[in-house]
């Protein structure tokens, strides 16, 4: 795969070539009765109230930020007003030609709202003025609620059942994870849902089909919807994320997947192409699939120009009890210095990928990222490899994870990254969901089992799902 040909990077995925399917005999399915579950160590293991995901270590996008080292689009900014403004007095007071244009699009629902995505215009503003106009009106937050450059925005795609591919040995993240015991607790229904936002997916891959609801296309004007069974992948990316968290699991065949009877929610946000798709934004499509019945939202995707709609509606999802999950980025880059979207935003579970002992991956094949980057404190050389930081929550298993492939209903492939350690979180949140867990209930199972020992590059460690479905059990208190 050579990126620099491609107009996005697709991070992680390394394909291996030709169709795998083994026949190996079915594992016993019987599930084991645990008196006892290990806290891994350097885990807590005591009932302490973790920080909350919108802590102040994170770093959100600020109003007012004209300093960063971006690409910004000449001749506009963006901005949300506040509830009780009108915005075209507010054109006309500030001497402003031109017609602001609503960034987002309807129907708003409730966390749509919550977020003020109704309020989000794209302004037009003299060129040579924008950063001295969003430093003005960010300096009168009663009428201008959050003011932001028009970034270029560059989205960077980041990537004990008896499947034949788990028999095989072939997927020890699992093991690493400890799915096995949290699959003794719940094995999760078809009624939670786990949207993946990005390239679409292969329908009819044998461990993806008959999983699927109702999804949406935004890479065309206007969007539409994708009837189960209907999606596609040009990218090949969604469909390696998607069934590292959903894979039909327990059927024989190929791989398993964290969420084991989660559906899937496929919702198509960049191009045939490869290219995020300008026709609608990021919260456009995260708001579409919570109000459409995603009980978890997966985003392996990274990008450094701030958005303010994203961050809202992220953190409106989160206190309507749903479940936002992002992948870290493949930068080798440290989120306090260099703050990575979605990922330091809050109300986001962020991931960071490591191997199966909680080391984070780094690797000098810099083909594998968008922006190679030294280690802290040095200039040479640059590396591709997990963020890491303050805002990175917590770490998964994100090197050679087997999923499913674009290449054929049969196919299989190994994709690396943090694009590949996101789902597997989701599926574990999707499992933590049927239990009854809201977003802060969930993260204060994983927090108080995670091991900060192994993932130190983590705020609060290596994920140890067994432990944490164990946490409070088959139900989740309120």
């Amino acid at each position: 795969m050579n990126a620099a040909r491609l107009a996005y990077v697709l991070i992680g995925v390394l394909a291996v070539s030709g169709p795998f399917s083994p026949s190996y005999a079915a594992a016993d399915t019987t599930k084991s009765s645990l008196a006892t579950v290990a806290i891994p160590p350097g885990s807590r293991g005591q009932n302490e109230a973790p920080p909350p995901l919108d802590r102040a270590s994170k770093h959100p996008p600020r109003s007012g930020d004209t300093d960063l080292p971006l690409q910004f689009v000449a001749g506009s900014i963006r901005a949300r007003i506040s509830p009780e403004m009108d915005i075209g007095r507010l054109m006309s007071k500030y001497g402003l030609n031109g017609t602001a244009v609503r960034i987002n699009h309807p129907p708003f629902g409730r966390a749509a709202l919550r977020a003020g995505l109704d309020r989000e215009y794209r302004i037009p503003v003299p060129s040579g003025s924008e950063k001295d106009t969003v430093r003005l009106f960010a300096q009168h937050p009663d009428e201008w609620e959050f003011v932001q450059m028009d970034s270029v925005q560059q989205d960077l795609l980041t990537l004990s059942p008896n499947d034949s591919l788990y028999q095989a040995g072939y997927q020890g993240n699992l093991a690493a994870l400890g799915m096995p015991s949290a699959w003794d607790i719940t094995v999760a229904s078809s009624s939670i849902v786990i949207a993946f936002i990005g390239t679409g997916i292969r329908a009819t891959n044998q461990d993806l089909a008959g999983k699927q609801v109702l999804g949406r296309d935004f890479s065309v004007y206007p969007a539409v919807n994708i009837e189960p069974g209907t999606a596609h992948d040009p990218c090949d990316h969604e469909t390696l994320v998607a069934g590292a968290g959903a894979a039909v699991t327990n059927n024989g065949t190929g791989i398993a997947g964290t969420g084991f009877n989660s559906a899937i929610m496929p919702v198509k946000a960049w191009t045939d192409t490869c290219q995020r798709s300008a026709n609608y934004t990021r919260a456009d499509a995260i708001s579409w699939a919570f109000d459409n019945g995603a009980a978890v939202i997966n985003l392996s995707y990274e990008h450094y120009d701030p958005d303010g709609g994203e961050a809202n509606i992220i953190n409106s999802i989160y206190s309507y009890g749903g479940h936002v999950v992002a992948s870290a980025g493949n930068d080798n880059r440290d989120t306090a210095t260099y703050p990575t979207y979605p990922c330091s935003g809050p109300g986001v579970f962020c991931i960071g990928a490591s191997d199966n002992s909680g080391n984070r991956w780094k690797t000098g094949d810099t083909s594998q990222c968008y922006f190679p980057t030294p280690d802290p404190g040095t200039t040479t050389p640059s590396y591709c490899g997990s963020n890491f930081g303050t805002d990175v929550d917590y770490a998964a298993p994100g090197i050679g994870i087997w999923s499913t492939s674009n290449v054929s209903d049969a196919t299989y492939e190994a994709g690396t990254g943090t694009s590949m350690a996101a789902p597997q979180a989701a599926g574990i949140l999707a499992l933590l969901k049927s239990t009854g867990c809201t977003p802060p209930r969930s993260h204060e199972a994983l927090y108080n089992t995670a091991s900060r020992a192994m993932s130190p590059w983590t705020t609060f460690g290596f994920i140890n799902a067994g432990s944490a479905l164990h946490w409070f059990g088959a139900s989740c208190p309120a």
